[in-house]
């Protein structure tokens, strides 16, 4: 098997109770005419508070580990600004994994690894879905689920358990380069090796369990995004890329205009080009996000089962708590950009789109792309 890793470059959720009409965003009506303004807020403003609630986190981590350095070696705590040695270095992150690791208690890791079984059901049930829907044959399901099946779900804990068997040290290096030193980075990220199939989740991600044992529906809704796409790398269109032939069709041919190539002046060349002869490099677009679309859509999907269990009166706010890592986001050539995740991927899913009882005549002029291609149906304009 190759080795592949892939960066999903989603970013810590925090879940917090946030008052939705001081910015306009009342009711599910919203969501259906302004779905990225419903999830982030004027200005992005949820994803700000969720990066300024966690810094605070990683800073008082980080406070304690340099006053706990500073003790070991004898040096005073108020003055102490940055270890002066290389061992006090290596004892300084050491502390931080353990502060880190003291936080999450097990049954705070416990209430995500419970619910990370529940995300990978719901996805082998998404798969079984587009069989059914005729989007891929059963034979294809069967493998897919097989696939699902095999990942394993790593922690920083896991990977420095002696037992565990790394065959080489590639993966932990890509772990240090991903999740950092000190492990946190808020990142999950798919691997596989020799060994198998991984989702390897960083310890500083694993924060936002702290207290999830005591809420777990929040909790739940704060991963289930990330490890459902991270889940869908292993059956991504690098992956499987006969399967997403219809869906990219469909976004070459409707949404091209929304992802980015290349560099501004690039993407300021490529508009003097007439549309219709932009062929070429409408498929280019969608060939290098192709793995991380794909990916989106299987989270999606799987958000999509999660919102039928969910009040009706609930739904937008676990959208919110679902997909608020992706506010502020940009389109760097791989990873489309939150804007196009949330308008064209989320908001245009036809499934989605009846759940929270969007009318046609709601204000979005985009045409959903699934894996059997454009989705008319849930668009009468």
């Amino acid at each position: 098997m190759k080795k592949r890793e892939i960066l999903a470059g989603v970013t810590f959720i925090f879940s917090v109770v946030l008052s939705t009409t001081a910015f306009g965003i009342e009711n599910e009506d919203d969501f259906c005419s302004e779905p990225y303004l419903a999830v982030c807020g004027v200005d992005d403003w949820r994803g700000n508070l969720r990066d300024i609630e966690f810094a605070t986190l990683k800073k008082d981590i980080k406070a304690q580990a340099l006053s706990d350095t500073a003790i070991k070696f004898g040096e005073d705590p108020n003055k102490y600004l940055v270890p002066k040695s290389i061992k006090a270095v290596f004892y300084y992150v050491k502390r931080i994994s353990e502060i880190t690791q003291y936080k999450v208690t097990d049954v705070e890791l416990n209430a995500v690894l419970r619910n990370i079984r529940k995300i990978k059901e719901y996805l082998k049930d998404a798969i079984v879905e587009q069989a059914f829907n005729n989007a891929i044959s059963f034979e294809q399901s069967e493998k897919l689920r097989k696939v699902i099946d095999s990942v394993d779900i790593d922690t920083k804990y896991e990977l420095e358990n002696p037992s565990f068997d790394f065959t080489s040290s590639l993966r932990y290096e890509v772990f240090k380069r991903i999740c950092g030193n000190d492990g946190l980075s808020e990142n999950a990220f798919a691997s596989s090796d020799i060994v198998g199939r991984h989702v390897i989740v960083c310890p500083g991600w694993l924060l936002r369990a702290h207290g999830g044992g005591e809420d777990d529906e929040s909790n739940f809704n704060n991963i289930v995004s990330v490890i459902a796409h991270e889940l869908a790398h292993h059956i991504d269109y690098g992956e499987f890329p006969e399967i997403y032939t219809e869906m990219n069709s469909c976004i070459a041919k409707n949404h091209a205009d929304d992802l980015r190539l290349g560099q501004v002046w690039f993407e300021t060349a490529l508009a003097t080009i007439p549309k219709g002869f932009r062929g070429y490099w409408n498929d280019l677009k969608v060939h290098n996000h192709g793995s991380e679309m794909s990916a989106d859509f299987w989270a999606a999907q799987v958000l999509r089962l999660h919102l039928q269990t969910v009040d009706y009166e609930k739904r937008l706010e676990t959208l919110r708590e679902a997909w608020v890592g992706l506010c502020g986001s940009g389109d760097e050539g791989i990873h489309p950009s939150g804007q196009f995740r949330l308008r064209v991927q989320l908001r245009s899913d036809p499934e989605i789109h009846k759940l929270m009882e969007c009318a046609p005549a709601a204000d979005v002029h985009q045409i959903g792309c699934t894996l059997s291609g454009a989705a008319y149906e849930n668009l009468d304009y």
